[in-house]
């Protein structure tokens, strides 16, 4: 363990910025804390408007790390724009994305950063242009490409969701970096490997229908694919082992189990 540190409030979200330098953690008292990469050490807190925007749900940097979207439990998207001079870090709210009814629960840029989408719990899809602040219309974004797939109630997951009983089932999505495939976790325990984009429900996809013995909370691949971690509410932290690519590989158990009672192997048949 390289470094620990104890939140004044229970954590909702978390965040690392793509230049390395930046940790932002969202908590239930409706702060978002900014801590430095290496140490933890906090660097300030900024608060959300406790009546129309509550807690964060949802955090995701811009690719450039020069914007923060935070997505809430009242539904705005608040951005913040990260000033960075020398060693120095700020955070100064430069707009907020109004039109979700539910908590936002999902945010992804795009490779360009300048639009987002985003998805609330009750699996509203809306796009969003970052300068303006404004929505934008579904078919303006065709041409898009995304920097992750955070979204489960998008285009390019929309076979995923389709072979799902109900889009409530789906609760974690994470993309290779690579961009050629996605990995889904389900309200089950489960876990199921994609093609992406996966339009359609015919998609070849691979399965793990036991994973995790809860739900799927959390994904994450590591630098070169190699590997998958995938958290779940029973406490388990599993590293799976992937081999081949662009959906068509295979999720193999290799033992690895953190913050668990105990060391578990699965089999990925």
């Amino acid at each position: 363990m390289l470094a620990m540190r104890a939140l004044p409030a229970p954590p909702t979200a978390l965040a690392y910025s793509p230049l390395a330098d930046l940790l932002i953690a969202g908590t239930v008292a409706g702060a978002v804390m900014a801590l430095q990469a290496d140490s933890l050490a906090e660097l300030f807190v900024v608060g959300l408007d406790p009546a129309a925007e509550g807690a964060p749900r949802c955090l995701a940097f811009s690719p450039d790390g020069a914007t923060l979207a935070v997505g809430t439990e009242g539904g705005p998207i608040a951005l913040f724009h990260v000033g960075r001079s020398g060693a120095a870090v700020t955070l100064d709210r430069v707009g907020v994305l109004r039109g979700h009814t539910a908590p936002v629960v999902a945010v992804d840029w795009s490779e360009g950063g300048g639009e987002l989408q985003s998805n609330s719990a009750t699996h509203e899809l809306l796009f969003w242009e970052a300068r303006t602040c404004s929505q934008l219309a579904a078919a303006s974004t065709r041409p898009l490409r995304w920097a992750s797939a955070s979204c489960r109630a998008s285009w390019p997951l929309l076979g995923a969701v389709a072979r799902a009983a109900h889009p409530d089932c789906l609760v974690a999505s994470c993309r290779t970096r690579a961009g050629d495939a996605v990995a889904v976790g389900h309200l089950s325990g489960g876990l199921s490997l994609h093609p992406y984009p996966c339009a359609s429900h015919l998609a070849p996809a691979r399965l793990v229908d036991n994973a995790h013995s809860d739900g799927v909370v959390g994904l994450a691949w590591c630098a070169d694919d190699g590997y998958l971690l995938s958290i779940g509410e029973d406490g388990a932290l599993l590293q799976w082992a992937y081999t081949g690519g662009g959906g068509g590989g295979e999720l193999d158990g290799v033992g690895a189990v953190a913050a668990a009672l105990e060391e578990a192997e699965l089999d990925s048949d």
